[in-house]
This record gives structure tokens, C-alpha cells and sequence, in this order.
């Protein structure tokens, strides 16, 4: 009795360690070790042989998940979604470890020498091929990768703890599976990998159906920025227009000079308004990102014009992707002109949207001083602007469904932008 105590004690142990070296394989993170932490990994192997000893199938299942994660987590100190995450990526590469190694070794190996402490001992083999398994290059990119693309994005603590759970749950039928011997071992193996193909998709799945979601939200935030906007553009125009109607009126009343004065202050409001007024036939999905550049910008004579052959509303012709990214395709654009036509005489910048049964488009014509190579144009080491930044265009050039071309024509820069319907 007392040496098979001790050779479970070693199993277990042997497990946990596993695990902690396995997720050192796959991130290359340190493992801090110090007096605590060994202090709380032999309590917990001495607590799941306690668990071990009483035979309760569902507990011993449950306790392994939840040590692992315990462990991984005071080892590396991780946040509870990563360590849950790794854990789980683990355990699975345990499910087919030990499937694996029963295959090998033959069950009726098992059942003709019916001895504890021999299928104790089968337990090292295990843990090897879970280390091998973590060495894969492969393996260790695609679990890496999955976590930083889907897992870590995901802001919301409660959505990522379901698709957490949806797991765990599998894996414990998994595990429940393996120690009712239910199904045969070489089956064992298939279910594993059927499972994990389809609990990746279906997280996959449930990610795009969260990243559409958040995505709604945001055009939606957009939409009311754009009434705002066009509030604050409606007020503004009928300041200046009462404004001017003030002042000519006290012109009737003024001196000479103070006419001069008033003549002067007309001319700036007039300018000023007559730009507002330029941009007011743009579509409404891009109306406010106009408006509040070009007035933050501030930029004296400049010259807009608009071209707007779009009466219907972006966001109902548009996915709320493409939306987004045409959104902000024109937000980076348009800024890029706003900075090419500060250093020139004539600061003009012409705006035009069309549309075809497939297309829509975004024309954007501006002046410019600086001398522009069209070949690099878009590429991450080129830019014209003096600051050094210009990876706007590099950014846009990427994005998916988004088609972007540049031309010169007469002194001008030509952007051409086409989104799909």
C-alpha cells in the first residue's frame, strides 16, 4: 500500500511538472521558482493523491483541470484567461498522449499484468510525448498564434469565459470517456482530433460573430457622431450667417475705418463659412470625419470642393466591415491631403463619390509641393511627410475589400478608393 502511494505521489507530481515545463516549451517564459511556489506544487500533488485515494471518478477529473490551471498560473503569474487558455491546450495534448501510448502499448499488456505501480510507470512516456508534442513548431505557432488572434483580443472577461468553458466541458467528456474505457483507445484518438477541429472552428465562429457585433456598435457610434457633427455644422452656419447680417447692419451706423474693420472680419467669416458649405453634400457616414478635420485643421484659403453622386446612406450599402474600413481609408486620406496643401499657394482638394451596381468609390484629388515616387508610394519605409510618420497609406493599402491606387495628373495627387457593395 505504502509503495503504491508513492508511486502515484510521483505520477502526479510527474504530471504537474509536465504541465508547468510544457507551457515553458510553447511561450519561452520563466519559470519562477522560489521556496512559496514549491511549497503550494507539493501541496497540491498531495491533495490530488487525497482526491486519487477517495475513487471519485468526477472529482479526480475536475481536480486535474483545475490544478493545472492553479499551477500554471502561480508559476508564471498569469491573467486567469491565459492561464485557463494553456491549460486546456495541455490537457488536450495529455487526451492524445495517453491514447497515443495505449495504442502502442498494447491494453492487453494492462489487463494480463493487472498491476498498479506498471500503469503508474506508463505515465512517464506520456509526459515525454507531451513535451515532444509542445516542441513541434507548428503546434507551438498555431496554439500561440490562436491565442493572440482570437483569445486576447477578446475584451469581454465573461464571453471569453464561455468559450472557455465550452473546453473544459469536452475535454471532461474526454476524460470521462477515457476512464469508463467506453470507447476503444485507437477510437480515442480520432475523437480527440475530430474535437479539436471542431471546438477551433466553432471558437473561430463565435469570435467573428463578437468582432461583427463590436463592429456594429462602433458604426453605430459613428452614425451618432455624425448627426452631432452635423449639428454643430448647422449651428455654426447660422452664427456666421446672423453674425454677418450684425455686422453689415452696424456698417450703416460705423466710420469709415470701423467699415474697413467690418469689411475685413465678413471676408474671414465668408471664407470660413463657404467651406463649411462646400463639404454639406458629402454622404452622412463620412460627413462629421470631413467636417472635424478640415476645422480642426483650420487651414486658411483652402479650397474643398465636393462631387457626390451618392444619395443613398453608406452604412445601409455596405457590410459593417466594409463600412468601418472605408471609413477610415477616407479619415487617413483626407488628412494626408490636409498636410500635403499646407506648404502650397493653391490649397485645393477636390472630393468626389460614385458608385457602380458592385462599387463604391472615393476620388480624392489634391495639391502637393513635394516631389512623390508613385512606386514606393504605400510602402512602410516611404513617406513625404516631414515628420517622418506617413504609414496612413501603408495601412490602407492592406486592409482587405479596400483597393487603393495613386496617380499624378496636372500637379495633382489622385486617390482612388473602391470598396465592394
Amino acid at each position: 500500500m505504502t509503495v503504491d502511494l508513492i508511486v502515484s505521489y510521483f505520477s502526479l507530481f510527474s504530471n504537474l511538472f509536465t504541465t508547468l515545463l510544457a507551457y515553458k516549451i510553447l511561450t519561452k517564459e520563466k519559470l519562477r521558482l522560489n521556496l512559496f511556489n514549491i511549497c503550494i506544487f507539493l501541496l497540491l500533488t498531495g491533495i490530488s493523491l487525497i482526491i486519487r485515494i477517495s475513487q471519485n471518478i468526477t472529482l479526480i477529473l475536475l481536480s486535474n483541470i483545475f490544478f493545472y490551471i492553479i499551477s500554471i498560473k502561480q508559476f508564471y503569474k498569469l491573467k486567469d484567461i491565459k492561464a485557463i487558455y494553456y491549460s486546456i491546450v495541455i490537457v488536450i495534448l495529455s487526451l492524445f498522449s495517453d491514447a497515443l501510448i495505449s495504442v502502442i502499448i498494447s491494453n492487453k499488456l494492462l489487463i494480463k499484468y493487472n498491476n498498479y505501480i506498471l500503469k503508474n510507470i506508463l505515465n512517464i512516456p506520456v509526459c515525454i510525448t507531451i513535451l515532444a508534442l509542445c516542441n513541434i513548431k507548428s503546434i507551438k505557432k498555431l496554439t500561440n498564434k490562436f491565442y493572440i488572434k482570437y483569445i486576447e483580443k477578446i475584451k469581454s472577461f465573461h464571453f471569453s469565459l464561455s468559450i472557455i468553458t465550452i473546453f473544459v466541458l469536452l475535454i471532461f467528456f474526454l476524460f470521462w470517456l477515457n476512464a469508463y474505457k467506453q470507447i476503444p483507445r485507437l477510437h480515442h484518438i480520432y475523437i480527440v482530433i475530430g474535437i479539436i477541429i471542431f471546438v477551433f472552428s466553432f471558437v473561430v465562429a463565435l469570435y467573428l460573430i463578437y468582432e461583427e457585433y463590436q463592429t456594429r456598435i462602433l458604426n453605430k457610434n459613428i452614425v451618432n457622431e455624425n448627426k452631432y457633427m452635423k449639428d454643430i455644422a448647422r449651428q455654426e452656419k447660422e452664427f456666421k450667417h446672423n453674425l454677418i447680417n450684425n455686422l453689415l447692419g452696424i456698417k450703416t451706423v460705423a466710420s469709415k475705418k470701423v467699415n474697413q474693420l467690418i469689411d475685413e472680419l465678413i471676408s474671414e467669416y465668408r471664407t470660413d463659412y463657404k467651406n463649411i458649405l462646400n463639404i454639406n453634400d458629402l454622404p452622412d457616414g463620412v460627413l462629421s470625419i470631413i467636417y472635424r478635420k478640415a476645422y480642426e485643421e483650420n487651414i486658411d484659403n483652402l479650397n474643398l470642393a465636393v462631387d457626390n453622386k451618392i444619395k443613398k446612406d453608406l452604412i445601409d450599402m455596405l457590410s459593417p466591415k466594409n463600412y468601418n474600413k472605408f471609413c477610415t481609408s477616407i479619415g487617413i486620406l483626407f488628412d494626408n491631403a490636409l498636410d500635403a496643401v499646407k506648404s502650397c499657394k493653391e490649397k485645393i482638394i477636390e472630393i468626389n463619390f460614385l458608385e457602380d451596381e458592385e462599387y463604391i468609390y472615393y476620388i480624392q484629388k489634391n495639391s502637393f509641393n513635394n516631389i512623390i515616387d508613385l512606386e514606393r508610394t504605400g510602402t512602410k519605409e516611404y513617406t513625404t511627410k516631414k515628420s517622418g510618420h506617413g504609414i496612413g497609406l501603408n495601412y490602407v493599402k492592406n486592409l482587405k475589400n479596400i483597393e487603393t491606387k495613386n496617380i499624378v495628373i496636372n500637379n495633382m495627387f489622385i486617390t482612388k478608393v473602391k470598396v465592394k457593395k
